[in-house]
């Protein structure tokens, strides 16, 4: 078996609003330009899984979140075949929001959308990848677990 090239760790934000809305970035990288995912972005050396996925929060919408449990982590091979990603999914609460913060460059907008406009989005081919559905669907049925199950060494 070929070793994988490159090993990604991506941290990933679920936040839903007061209204029922979830947050999602318009993303603005050009293979994925125009399509819909989560606030993720990689893991920074020394920074925990939680620090990163609050600052990358920030960065790609404005709003600063705690971190409440986690969704889930799942594994995928890279498009490319060049590698691998590791990704940690969070619930998150909005602590607050910055409509007018300067988002990250390589993200076109951020919004709040209700769960059918998430599903009608699904539909239409809209999300970045069959793995952001996979992610959604599962913070749609609440799937959560305790933030107890991350040990720092």
């Amino acid at each position: 078996m070929n070793k994988p090239k490159k090993i990604n760790i991506i941290v990933s934000v679920g936040v839903w609003n007061d209204q029922g809305k979830f947050l999602m970035v318009e993303e603005g990288k050009e293979h994925v330009k125009g399509l819909w995912s989560l606030p993720s972005g990689r893991l920074e050396f020394n920074e925990t899984l939680i620090e990163g996925a609050i600052r990358e929060t920030l960065e790609e919408t404005g709003c600063k979140v705690k971190i409440v449990g986690i969704c889930g982590i799942y594994h995928y091979q890279l498009e490319d075949s060049k590698g691998m990603s590791i990704r940690v999914c969070f619930h998150g609460e909005l602590i607050s929001q910055n409509l007018s913060a300067e988002l990250e460059e390589d993200v076109l907008s951020c919004a709040w959308k209700t769960r059918k406009e998430v599903e009608e989005m699904i539909d239409a081919g809209k999300l970045r990848g069959k793995f952001v559905e996979k992610i959604i669907r599962e913070y749609f049925v609440d799937k959560r677990y305790s933030l107890d199950v991350l040990t720092e060494l």
